[in-house]
């Protein structure tokens, strides 16, 4: 599963559409993490960085403020099924951090699709 997050600095309402300023990403990171619960003792279950663009990849161009996580397989099988919170984090490159979602939540449950 891949995830887009798009960063943006502001959103405003104009004339009934919404424009969007995108963050610039250049030299920035992006951090991801899942937990079974928002008040569970570090480490996190899952971790990723854009440290690794296997695991989230900061898109060109960078100004567009676009990033993919990637959730593979490999990462959910190992936790089994149920309700796991995460966040997603934004360090620019000016060392500012601040938080993209806050409280999310992943829902990973058995296979809806079976095969005779």
């Amino acid at each position: 599963m891949t995830l887009l997050l798009e960063v943006v600095e502001s959103q405003e309402v104009l004339g009934g559409g919404a424009e969007k300023t995108p963050t610039d990403l250049t030299g920035a990171k992006v951090f991801f993490s899942l937990k079974a619960s928002i008040s569970d003792p570090d480490p996190p279950l899952l971790a990723k960085t854009s440290d690794d663009s296997a695991e989230i990849n900061i898109l060109a161009p960078e100004t567009d403020g676009k990033a993919e996580i990637y959730l593979l397989g490999a990462d959910t099988n190992a936790l089994g099924e149920g309700t796991f919170d995460y966040d997603i984090w934004v360090e620019l490159s000016s060392g500012s951090r601040y938080p993209v979602v806050r409280d999310g939540q992943l829902v990973i449950s058995s296979a809806v699709t079976t095969f005779a």
